[in-house]
């Protein structure tokens, strides 16, 4: 069987940028670490360069560089990035660079004030179709590839996105849910939010209709996505080797120690504060356990006013990947948290099935 044929050209689309230690780029890493580098390319819609050793080939969409595009028609508003530009010190990689800072600025901003009025903003800059660049239609057909999958997102400008390159390429096209991003079992007070998740719907309604096949992650979802979207979905989902059976500690010694390695975002701090502080009441008389959390999120000033005050908690900031592995094998106890606010329980619908 040829290369081409066992692995298919693949090119895939996200809005978030393919990094091993984030959780989009975590699940494709454990996909696709096996493919061929030269077949495989990556389409993505955010400030941050890429950092995996399994695909070399992006081209990167920048917000920040769209607004520009008001004051100045010549700024580009999509580049193609390889390992040579980011690499390199060269004007290209330092214009990257600059735009990486402040597009990650504005992002932290859309996402410590994630109201509805900043999200239609965002979908009007993207109707400008400022996007729509030769640029970004000669990167298609260059690599021309034989599948393009889709990570389903909820918001318009992604679909619209999807929908304008799976028409260009002319492949088979694929879209994976990897989160609950269709349904309405959401919590919201705000006319424009429900506004704008109707109109998310609206388009992913289209990108569905645009594909060839649907994945999606657990049985429950592939059953309610089956019923909503009137699909017949696959279950795809990441793998490991699990030959190894953990060891079994009959000795116990405290310290115990308690590892969180994750977001710490979408209400999943306040789960571990409140595990901190019931550390810290069993910790009176002696130390019997410290959490330790392992997160590339960036504490906010209430973040770290608690962390102060919580004797039992840990903040170790980020780790590589690799890293990750050795340090949960190191813990006593592995902690897992989900929040119980019910706007953010409703997002992470499927976490944890």
């Amino acid at each position: 069987m040829s290369l081409d044929k066992e692995y298919p050209r693949l090119l895939l689309i996200s809005d978030a940028t393919w990094a091993d230690d984030n959780n989009i780029g975590n699940t494709f890493t454990n996909l696709f670490r096996d493919w061929p580098k030269e077949n495989i390319a990556m389409i993505y819609a955010r400030p941050d360069l890429p950092k995996t050793e399994v695909c070399s080939n992006f081209f990167q969409i920048s917000e920040s560089r769209m607004i520009k595009t008001f004051l100045d028609k010549h700024v580009k508003t999509g580049f193609e990035i390889n390992s040579d530009v980011v690499g390199n010190k060269s004007i290209i990689d330092d214009e990257l660079k600059a735009d990486e800072i402040t597009g990650k600025n504005l992002y932290k901003f859309f996402l410590k004030y994630r109201w509805s009025i900043f999200l239609l903003a965002r979908e009007l800059l993207w109707k400008t179709g400022r996007w729509k660049t030769q640029d970004l239609e000669r990167y298609v057909k260059t690599f021309s590839p034989d599948i393009v999958l889709s990570l389903a997102c909820s918001s318009q400008y992604m679909n619209e996105l999807q929908q304008y390159v799976i028409k260009i390429a002319e492949a088979k096209a694929v879209l994976y849910f990897v989160d609950d991003v269709y349904s309405l079992r959401r919590f919201s007070l705000s006319p424009l939010f429900w506004l704008n998740r109707m109109l998310s719907r609206r388009a992913l309604s289209r990108t569905v209709r645009a594909s060839d096949l649907i994945y999606t992650i657990v049985d429950e979802q592939k059953k309610e996505y089956d019923r909503m979207l009137n699909v017949n979905s696959k279950i795809l989902t990441k793998g490991g080797n699990f030959e190894d059976k953990p060891p079994l500690y009959k000795e116990i010694t405290l310290p115990l120690k308690f590892v969180y390695t994750g977001n710490i975002y979408a209400g999943r701090w306040e789960s571990l504060v409140a595990i901190g502080r019931a550390l810290d009441e069993i910790n009176k008389t002696s130390i019997k356990g410290e959490l330790f959390i392992y997160s590339k999120n960036e504490l906010t000033p209430r973040m770290q006013k608690c962390e102060a005050e919580i004797k039992s908690v840990n903040f170790m900031g980020a780790i590589s990947p690799k890293e990750v592995h050795t340090t949960q094998k190191d813990a006593d106890v592995l902690v897992h948290v989900e929040s119980f606010n019910l706007r953010d329980m409703s997002h992470a619908h499927f976490d944890g099935h």
